[in-house]
Protein backbone atom coordinates (compact mmCIF):
# COMPACT_ATOMS: atom_id res chain seq x y z
CA UNK A 1 0.00 0.00 0.00
CA UNK A 2 1.19 3.64 -0.61
CA UNK A 3 2.46 5.10 2.55
CA UNK A 4 0.69 8.48 4.06
CA UNK A 5 2.80 10.34 5.42
CA UNK A 6 2.13 12.77 7.85
CA UNK A 7 2.62 16.48 6.58
CA UNK A 8 0.49 19.43 6.52
CA UNK A 9 1.69 20.39 3.00
CA UNK A 10 -1.54 20.44 0.37
CA UNK A 11 -0.68 20.49 -3.00
CA UNK A 12 -2.72 23.24 -4.09
CA UNK A 13 -0.87 25.24 -2.07
CA UNK A 14 2.38 23.85 -3.43
CA UNK A 15 6.21 24.06 -2.20
CA UNK A 16 8.54 21.68 -3.27
CA UNK A 17 7.95 17.98 -1.78
CA UNK A 18 11.47 17.03 -0.43
CA UNK A 19 12.19 13.70 0.20
CA UNK A 20 10.49 12.27 3.35
CA UNK A 21 7.41 14.66 2.40
CA UNK A 22 4.08 14.09 1.00
CA UNK A 23 1.21 16.53 0.02
CA UNK A 24 -2.70 16.08 -0.98
CA UNK A 25 -5.12 16.97 -3.52
CA UNK A 26 -8.67 15.95 -3.06
CA UNK A 27 -8.46 11.85 -3.36
CA UNK A 28 -4.70 12.06 -4.75
CA UNK A 29 -1.85 11.54 -2.17
CA UNK A 30 1.98 13.40 -3.53
CA UNK A 31 5.12 11.57 -2.06
CA UNK A 32 8.97 12.38 -2.95
CA UNK A 33 11.06 9.12 -3.64
CA UNK A 34 15.31 9.50 -4.29
CA UNK A 35 14.39 7.78 -7.72
CA UNK A 36 12.18 5.82 -9.83
CA UNK A 37 13.16 2.54 -8.78
CA UNK A 38 12.23 3.14 -4.97
CA UNK A 39 8.70 5.08 -6.33
CA UNK A 40 7.49 1.86 -8.16
CA UNK A 41 8.09 -0.41 -4.93
CA UNK A 42 4.61 1.41 -3.40
CA UNK A 43 2.53 0.30 -7.15
CA UNK A 44 3.72 -3.12 -6.54
CA UNK A 45 3.35 -3.68 -3.18
CA UNK A 46 -0.41 -2.23 -3.98
CA UNK A 47 -0.68 -5.14 -6.40
CA UNK A 48 -1.97 -9.09 -5.48
CA UNK A 49 1.54 -11.45 -5.31
CA UNK A 50 -0.04 -14.45 -5.39
CA UNK A 51 -2.33 -13.96 -8.83
CA UNK A 52 -2.67 -12.13 -11.97
CA UNK A 53 -2.00 -8.85 -12.06
CA UNK A 54 -1.14 -5.70 -14.63
CA UNK A 55 0.91 -2.86 -14.85
CA UNK A 56 0.42 -0.26 -17.49
CA UNK A 57 3.97 1.96 -18.08
CA UNK A 58 2.87 5.08 -20.49
CA UNK A 59 4.50 7.88 -21.55
CA UNK A 60 5.02 11.13 -23.92
CA UNK A 61 6.48 10.51 -27.05
CA UNK A 62 10.05 12.27 -27.60
CA UNK A 63 10.15 15.00 -30.05
CA UNK A 64 13.32 16.74 -29.50
CA UNK A 65 16.79 15.10 -29.31
CA UNK A 66 18.08 17.45 -26.17
CA UNK A 67 14.94 16.30 -24.33
CA UNK A 68 15.06 13.38 -21.71
CA UNK A 69 13.81 10.23 -23.04
CA UNK A 70 11.33 8.10 -21.60
CA UNK A 71 12.24 4.96 -23.18
CA UNK A 72 16.10 4.78 -21.91
CA UNK A 73 14.23 5.47 -18.74
CA UNK A 74 12.10 2.49 -18.78
CA UNK A 75 15.08 0.39 -20.72
CA UNK A 76 17.33 1.22 -17.60
CA UNK A 77 15.03 1.67 -14.30
CA UNK A 78 11.81 -0.06 -14.99
CA UNK A 79 12.48 -3.10 -16.79
CA UNK A 80 14.81 -4.51 -14.11
CA UNK A 81 11.87 -3.77 -11.51
CA UNK A 82 9.34 -5.48 -13.69
CA UNK A 83 11.51 -8.67 -14.05
CA UNK A 84 12.04 -8.70 -10.16
CA UNK A 85 8.62 -8.58 -9.82
CA UNK A 86 7.66 -11.46 -11.73
CA UNK A 87 6.15 -9.51 -14.87
CA UNK A 88 7.46 -11.50 -18.19
CA UNK A 89 4.95 -10.43 -20.71
CA UNK A 90 5.36 -6.94 -22.19
CA UNK A 91 3.12 -5.43 -24.67
CA UNK A 92 4.44 -3.20 -26.48
CA UNK A 93 2.12 0.00 -28.49
CA UNK A 94 5.78 0.69 -31.08
CA UNK A 95 4.85 -2.95 -32.88
CA UNK A 96 1.50 -2.44 -34.94
CA UNK A 97 -0.75 -5.79 -33.73
CA UNK A 98 -1.08 -8.47 -36.87
CA UNK A 99 -2.27 -12.00 -37.33
CA UNK A 100 -0.22 -15.01 -36.33
CA UNK A 101 1.37 -15.39 -40.10
CA UNK A 102 1.59 -12.10 -40.57
CA UNK A 103 5.54 -11.13 -40.64
CA UNK A 104 6.01 -8.82 -37.48
CA UNK A 105 4.15 -11.38 -35.18
CA UNK A 106 6.74 -14.28 -36.67
CA UNK A 107 9.29 -11.60 -35.73
CA UNK A 108 8.23 -10.98 -32.63
CA UNK A 109 7.97 -14.70 -31.63
CA UNK A 110 11.41 -15.39 -33.04
CA UNK A 111 13.03 -12.73 -30.94
CA UNK A 112 11.49 -13.93 -27.79
CA UNK A 113 13.44 -16.87 -28.67
CA UNK A 114 16.69 -15.33 -29.97
CA UNK A 115 16.88 -11.98 -29.32
CA UNK A 116 17.59 -10.98 -32.89
CA UNK A 117 15.57 -7.76 -33.99
CA UNK A 118 14.22 -8.62 -36.95
CA UNK A 119 14.02 -6.31 -40.12
CA UNK A 120 10.23 -5.90 -39.71
CA UNK A 121 10.62 -4.82 -36.44
CA UNK A 122 12.81 -2.01 -36.87
CA UNK A 123 10.64 -0.69 -39.72
CA UNK A 124 8.39 0.46 -36.81
CA UNK A 125 11.37 1.08 -33.80
CA UNK A 126 13.16 4.05 -36.75
CA UNK A 127 12.00 6.76 -34.90
CA UNK A 128 14.11 9.52 -33.00
CA UNK A 129 14.19 7.30 -30.03
CA UNK A 130 15.57 4.15 -31.96
CA UNK A 131 18.82 3.77 -30.26
CA UNK A 132 16.95 3.94 -27.04
CA UNK A 133 14.36 1.27 -28.47
CA UNK A 134 16.71 -0.76 -29.01
CA UNK A 135 18.24 -1.23 -25.88
CA UNK A 136 14.78 -1.83 -24.56
CA UNK A 137 14.56 -4.81 -26.54
CA UNK A 138 18.08 -6.06 -25.69
CA UNK A 139 17.64 -5.61 -21.55
CA UNK A 140 13.46 -7.66 -22.32
CA UNK A 141 15.58 -10.64 -23.52
CA UNK A 142 18.01 -10.15 -20.63
CA UNK A 143 16.00 -10.23 -18.12
CA UNK A 144 13.63 -13.29 -20.16
CA UNK A 145 10.71 -11.02 -20.60
CA UNK A 146 8.95 -11.69 -23.95
CA UNK A 147 7.14 -8.87 -25.67
CA UNK A 148 3.90 -8.81 -27.75
CA UNK A 149 2.11 -6.23 -30.19
CA UNK A 150 -0.25 -3.57 -28.60
CA UNK A 151 -0.05 -1.03 -31.53
CA UNK A 152 -2.10 -0.22 -34.39
CA UNK A 153 -3.75 -2.65 -36.76
CA UNK A 154 -0.53 -4.19 -39.44
CA UNK A 155 -3.02 -4.15 -42.11
CA UNK A 156 -3.91 -0.61 -41.69
CA UNK A 157 -0.15 1.05 -41.33
CA UNK A 158 -0.42 3.01 -44.34
CA UNK A 159 -2.98 4.94 -42.71
CA UNK A 160 -1.88 5.13 -39.94
CA UNK A 161 1.56 4.65 -38.89
CA UNK A 162 3.27 5.12 -41.86
CA UNK A 163 0.47 8.24 -42.95
CA UNK A 164 2.83 11.16 -43.37
CA UNK A 165 0.08 13.52 -43.28
CA UNK A 166 -1.76 11.85 -40.24
CA UNK A 167 -1.53 15.08 -38.16
CA UNK A 168 -3.68 16.71 -40.60
CA UNK A 169 -6.13 14.09 -41.03
CA UNK A 170 -8.54 13.75 -37.68
CA UNK A 171 -10.01 10.67 -38.79
CA UNK A 172 -6.71 8.98 -39.12
CA UNK A 173 -5.43 10.12 -35.84
CA UNK A 174 -8.56 8.93 -34.32
CA UNK A 175 -8.40 5.28 -35.78
CA UNK A 176 -4.65 5.44 -34.94
CA UNK A 177 -5.81 5.52 -31.55
CA UNK A 178 -8.30 3.48 -31.46
CA UNK A 179 -6.52 0.61 -32.63
CA UNK A 180 -4.19 0.82 -30.14
CA UNK A 181 -6.28 0.96 -26.89
CA UNK A 182 -8.21 -1.77 -28.54
CA UNK A 183 -5.02 -4.15 -29.27
CA UNK A 184 -3.25 -3.29 -26.70
CA UNK A 185 -6.44 -4.13 -23.97
CA UNK A 186 -7.16 -7.11 -26.25
CA UNK A 187 -3.56 -8.53 -25.94
CA UNK A 188 -3.17 -7.46 -21.70
CA UNK A 189 -7.04 -9.26 -21.25
CA UNK A 190 -6.07 -12.40 -23.09
CA UNK A 191 -2.76 -12.59 -21.07
CA UNK A 192 -3.70 -11.71 -17.75
CA UNK A 193 -7.17 -14.10 -17.91
CA UNK A 194 -4.35 -17.01 -18.81
CA UNK A 195 -2.58 -16.19 -15.63
CA UNK A 196 0.12 -14.05 -16.39
CA UNK A 197 1.51 -10.96 -14.77
CA UNK A 198 1.55 -8.44 -17.60
CA UNK A 199 3.13 -5.17 -18.47
CA UNK A 200 2.40 -2.69 -20.67
CA UNK A 201 4.43 0.37 -22.28
CA UNK A 202 2.85 3.31 -24.46
CA UNK A 203 1.15 6.87 -24.64
CA UNK A 204 -0.04 8.11 -21.71
CA UNK A 205 -3.28 8.82 -23.51
CA UNK A 206 -4.07 5.04 -23.85
CA UNK A 207 -3.59 4.35 -19.95
CA UNK A 208 -5.44 6.37 -18.34
CA UNK A 209 -8.40 6.07 -15.86
CA UNK A 210 -10.17 8.97 -16.22
CA UNK A 211 -10.02 10.04 -19.65
CA UNK A 212 -11.78 13.14 -20.78
CA UNK A 213 -14.82 12.70 -22.73
CA UNK A 214 -13.67 13.61 -26.48
CA UNK A 215 -10.80 10.57 -25.50
CA UNK A 216 -12.29 8.06 -23.80
CA UNK A 217 -11.74 5.92 -27.18
CA UNK A 218 -7.91 6.54 -26.89
CA UNK A 219 -7.93 4.52 -23.58
CA UNK A 220 -7.91 0.91 -22.77
CA UNK A 221 -7.34 1.84 -18.60
CA UNK A 222 -10.98 2.56 -17.97
CA UNK A 223 -11.84 -1.00 -19.10
CA UNK A 224 -8.83 -2.77 -17.27
CA UNK A 225 -9.75 -1.00 -14.21
CA UNK A 226 -13.12 -2.32 -14.30
CA UNK A 227 -11.98 -5.98 -15.56
CA UNK A 228 -9.09 -6.15 -12.96
CA UNK A 229 -10.42 -4.60 -9.71
CA UNK A 230 -7.45 -4.55 -7.35
CA UNK A 231 -5.41 -6.27 -10.02
CA UNK A 232 -4.73 -3.63 -12.58
CA UNK A 233 -2.18 -0.38 -11.92
CA UNK A 234 -1.62 2.37 -14.60
CA UNK A 235 1.78 4.34 -14.22
CA UNK A 236 2.50 7.90 -15.85
CA UNK A 237 6.50 8.35 -16.41
CA UNK A 238 6.17 12.62 -16.65
CA UNK A 239 9.25 14.04 -17.75
CA UNK A 240 8.55 18.12 -17.29
CA UNK A 241 10.00 18.93 -20.82
CA UNK A 242 8.03 16.25 -23.22
CA UNK A 243 4.39 17.00 -21.04
CA UNK A 244 5.02 20.80 -21.84
CA UNK A 245 5.38 20.60 -25.27
CA UNK A 246 1.92 21.54 -27.53
CA UNK A 247 -0.42 20.31 -23.26
CA UNK A 248 0.52 17.07 -23.70
CA UNK A 249 -0.05 17.36 -20.37
CA UNK A 250 -3.75 16.98 -20.78
CA UNK A 251 -3.21 13.32 -21.03
CA UNK A 252 -2.10 12.70 -17.61
CA UNK A 253 -4.49 10.58 -15.57
CA UNK A 254 -5.00 13.62 -13.04
CA UNK A 255 -7.98 16.52 -12.84
CA UNK A 256 -8.37 19.43 -14.96
CA UNK A 257 -7.95 21.28 -12.39
CA UNK A 258 -4.48 20.12 -10.86
CA UNK A 259 -1.28 22.57 -11.49
CA UNK A 260 0.68 19.37 -12.38
CA UNK A 261 4.03 21.64 -12.79
CA UNK A 262 3.96 22.24 -9.26
CA UNK A 263 4.18 18.78 -8.77
CA UNK A 264 7.60 19.12 -10.13
CA UNK A 265 9.88 18.04 -7.24
CA UNK A 266 13.35 19.84 -6.94
CA UNK A 267 14.83 16.55 -6.01
CA UNK A 268 14.59 12.47 -6.50
CA UNK A 269 11.00 12.07 -8.11
CA UNK A 270 7.61 12.15 -6.87
CA UNK A 271 4.52 9.98 -6.79
CA UNK A 272 1.03 10.86 -6.89
CA UNK A 273 -1.60 8.40 -6.71
CA UNK A 274 -4.98 8.64 -7.29
CA UNK A 275 -7.47 4.94 -7.06
CA UNK A 276 -6.06 2.80 -9.42
CA UNK A 277 -3.20 5.51 -11.18
CA UNK A 278 0.02 6.65 -10.23
CA UNK A 279 2.30 9.73 -11.83
CA UNK A 280 6.03 9.55 -11.43
CA UNK A 281 7.06 12.74 -11.96
CA UNK A 282 11.48 13.82 -12.86
CA UNK A 283 12.48 16.58 -12.37
CA UNK A 284 13.20 19.35 -14.72
CA UNK A 285 15.96 18.99 -17.02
Amino acid sequence: MVMMLDSSLNISNWSPIQPGQSGQFKEMTTENFPNVELALEPVFDSLPADTESIVSISYTHREVAAHRSAVAIFAQKIIPELAAHGYFDLVLEIFPHGEPDDLIEQELVAFNQTGVIGREMRRFIRVLDEPNFELLLQRTHQHGIRIHSGGVDYNNIFYTTFNPRIAEDPAALFAEREEIARNTGSVIRTLARAGKRVASFGGCAHTNIHPRPDAASSSFGVSLAQDFPERFAAINLVIPELSARFHYHKHLDLPANYRWQQAIPESGVNLIFRENSYTIVLTKH
